[in-house]
């Protein structure tokens, strides 16, 4: 454990969340390899008595400019484009991509060619939408854009290859039947689902969402009613009377020029 803790987590302690059972974790140590290594040896110890022992593949030390694979999402931490300030970003990682790709390559090999055009827009459109809505908050606006272009190259490919016994049907052709302008790729009423349309909605501190940091109501409105004994006094995490403190804000007024006075004669 770090013997100085960071005075930030001190103040937010109210603020944590209890998950009774997890299968994966990740803990964060503010400070050097030496005390990750002992808190590493410390949970070791509390997971035994329980039957449990921490798995000798998946865990491993690493820094945070190296960056580390969680529950497909890849955190590391990076140089912020046109600027020298350094923040963690919530990547997708390779794998995921990978997955994915090898998923919608699978549906449309020549094996199934049984199935109709419709039916098979449909099982990748609802494995795209549910792939794109869990990665939606990590850094994944261009990912989700090559996404969707290979899920629209490797079905058009697959129509024309079922197509292939009988009168082949050219590019041109295939476009102006089943390419809609601002839509993609329709059939028979059936429009493949692209990745890029999501929005992305990247992570962000909400500290006054969480539970114990509810939002203030107006200093002068708030501290009023708390004096007047109207309003029953908050409390901090401590227990003790914490009372909203009321905060005026001065407009500095612009001081004219002094100008001496003209002595007289």
């Amino acid at each position: 454990m770090v013997s100085h803790p960071d005075p930030r987590m001190c103040r937010e302690c109210e603020a944590l969340r209890l998950v009774r059972f997890a299968d994966d974790f990740v803990v964060l140590v503010s400070g050097t390899r030496a005390h990750a290594e002992a808190l590493r040896r410390e949970v070791a110890q509390v997971l035994a008595p329980i039957g449990l022992r921490l798995s000798e593949a998946k865990t491993r030390v690493c820094h945070i400019d190296e960056g580390f694979d969680f529950l497909s999402f890849r955190l590391q931490r990076k140089r912020k484009r046109g600027s020298h300030k350094r923040y963690v970003y919530t990547f997708i990682s390779p794998k995921a991509i990978k997955t994915i790709r090898w998923k919608v390559k699978a549906l449309t090999r020549r094996s199934s060619f049984c199935r109709k055009p419709e039916e098979l827009i449909e099982i990748i459109n609802q494995m795209l939408r549910g792939w794109a809505n869990y990665f939606r908050h990590a850094v994944a606006k261009r990912v989700f854009a090559g996404l969707g272009w290979y899920a629209r190259i490797r079905v058009s490919r697959w129509m024309r290859e079922r197509m292939k016994g009988r009168r082949r049907m050219t590019w041109k052709a295939f476009r102006r039947r089943y390419n809609v302008p601002q839509q993609g790729l329709v059939v028979n009423g059936t429009q493949l689902f692209n990745p890029g349309t999501v929005p992305v909605n990247r992570y962000r501190y909400r500290r006054r969402q969480r539970p114990g940091h509810e939002d203030h109501q107006p200093a002068r409105a708030a501290h009023q009613r708390a004096v007047d004994g109207r309003q029953p006094a908050q409390q901090d995490h401590r227990g003790q009377r914490r009372v909203p403190q009321l905060r005026v804000q001065h407009q500095r007024v612009p001081q004219q020029p002094h100008r001496p006075e003209r002595q007289r004669h």
